[in-house]
């Protein structure tokens, strides 16, 4: 009787601690959203859109699962698999292994130097031609206005805040409307903001602009060189592999096949 209740209080506690470690895992990852048996965590989300996503991207991202996730339920009631969904998948699984060979030994590998660059710009200068007013900007999202305003007064006391931004070179007309009227206004500050767009605090800091017909400066079209550069390295080392391939391979093409 002795051994019988210390084993129940074992298995007791085993299942106190496995519920224990669960609420854990749950708390730490919550459901977002479920559809019958299938859940999507935050985890899930995260993985697709980051640790800190646009809250409407995030939102459409659920409705897109949860509309899904219906349709799939509803689906195998009636639809099972076959030969020709069998074949799809596995046409789409190869798709994705080329795509994942492509990108991680071939377009990672892809170096661009100084020199480089440089010889682009001065071979294309006049491609850099502003077609209207831009302005090469740097950009800070924040969440919370408080964090915002703080770091507006850190940029004008040149203290170097610790918040990520990004760089963009935005002409006239084609950025954020309420940011776009103050960029380019006759009397635009070289600090723009806290401006309030949906979720988030802008300060944008205005580091040069250029009126119609300017010659953009080489340091504020480098991310567009680059990615030009990168995209026909890619290229060229995709046809120079595919020959290599072809002449590894036992390679046939039967034109005059009858059928």
């Amino acid at each position: 009787m002795k051994i019988k209740r210390s084993y129940y209080f074992l298995v007791l506690f085993a299942l106190l601690f496995l519920m224990g470690c669960q609420f854990c895992q749950n708390k730490k990852d919550p459901l977002v959203a479920q559809v019958d048996k299938y859940k999507l965590r935050l985890s899930d989300i995260n993985e697709v859109l980051g640790s800190d996503p646009d809250p409407q991207i995030k939102d459409d991202f659920i409705n897109i699962w949860v509309e899904k996730h219906l349709w799939l339920k509803e689906s195998q009631g009636y639809i099972s698999t076959n030969e020709k969904i069998n074949k799809q998948v596995k046409e789409y699984e190869n798709s994705l292994i080329i795509q994942e060979y492509q990108q991680k030994y071939i377009f990672d590998k892809i170096s661009i130097c100084e020199g480089d660059i440089r010889e682009y710009y001065k071979k294309y200068k006049d491609h850099f031609t502003a077609y209207d007013d831009v302005a090469y900007i740097e950009v800070f999202k924040l969440t919370q206005k408080n964090l915002a305003d703080d770091l507006l007064r850190s940029l004008k006391n040149s203290i170097n805040p610790d918040v990520p931004s990004e760089f963009e070179l935005v002409y006239r007309h084609d950025y954020i409307d309420d940011i776009d009227k103050l960029l380019f206004s006759s009397k635009t500050s070289k600090y723009i903001g806290p401006v309030k767009v949906d979720n988030y605090y802008y300060v944008i800091v205005v580091i040069e602009k250029y009126s119609k017909n300017s010659i953009i400066a080489m340091e504020h079209v480098r991310s567009d060189i680059i990615q030009k550069l990168r995209a026909s390295a890619y290229v060229n080392a995709i046809n120079k592999k595919q020959k290599e391939l072809k002449d590894q391979y036992n390679v046939k093409i039967i034109k005059n096949t009858t059928n």
